[in-house]
């Protein structure tokens, strides 16, 4: 997509795995037009804490649109977080990506959605392919919505059994990111196994 309209993608540095809202100041230049971040963070399960993504967004100019990319929201059991959708509700100057591939197991049916201001959304009607979402996808991330039971109990079992294999990973000294989301980038620095040998 970067091609088609001629944009350069520039990348800001990590600090301990984590986006750094810093290096993505220290990036952005005059030419900036979107600055673009998932949090959580898919494989190292680090994230912005809600008062960090605030910041980022003050510090932006206000004709740089931040794309939130809330993927893992749905897991997200972690006090200091709040989703995208949850802090920039109504700005025009922020769209939020949410998908039906994690939380709700649609992955197959590639199917997500975003939201932002109507300014935003007539642009990407224009762009986008006329039938890019089938009928089944739909109606199956409309019925995937309903099961509020099913979504509680999936965060519950997450949470529960990523702690266990967490724990389990600590006696043969891996060390990974604190539990959030729904997975676990594993350190074998201190371990005396291989990553390929533990399969």
């Amino acid at each position: 997509m970067q091609k088609i309209v001629g944009a350069k993608v520039v990348f800001a540095k990590e600090k301990n795995l984590k986006v750094s809202v810093s290096e993505i100041i220290k990036k952005v230049n005059n030419k900036t037009k979107i600055v673009f971040l998932a949090n959580p963070n898919n494989p190292t399960g680090t994230y912005l804490t809600k008062f960090e993504l605030i910041n980022l967004r003050k510090r932006l100019r206000k004709n740089i649109l931040l794309v939130v990319d809330d993927a893992y929201a749905e897991y997200m059991q972690n006090r200091d977080y709040k989703s995208g959708l949850d802090l920039f509700k109504n700005k025009h100057n922020v769209f939020i990506l949410r998908t039906f591939s994690k939380i709700y197991g649609l992955s197959s049916l590639r199917i997500g959605w975003g939201y932002g201001s109507k300014k935003i959304i007539d642009a990407l009607n224009v762009i986008k392919p006329p039938f890019n979402v089938n009928e089944v996808a739909q109606k199956a991330a409309i019925e995937s919505l309903k099961d509020k039971k099913f979504i509680s109990r999936s965060v519950k079992h997450n949470f529960i059994y990523a702690s266990k294999l967490k724990d389990f990973l600590s006696n043969y000294d891996i060390s990974s990111n604190k539990v959030s989301a729904n997975f676990l980038l594993l350190d074998f620095n201190k371990c005396k196994l291989q990553a390929k040998g533990f399969l």
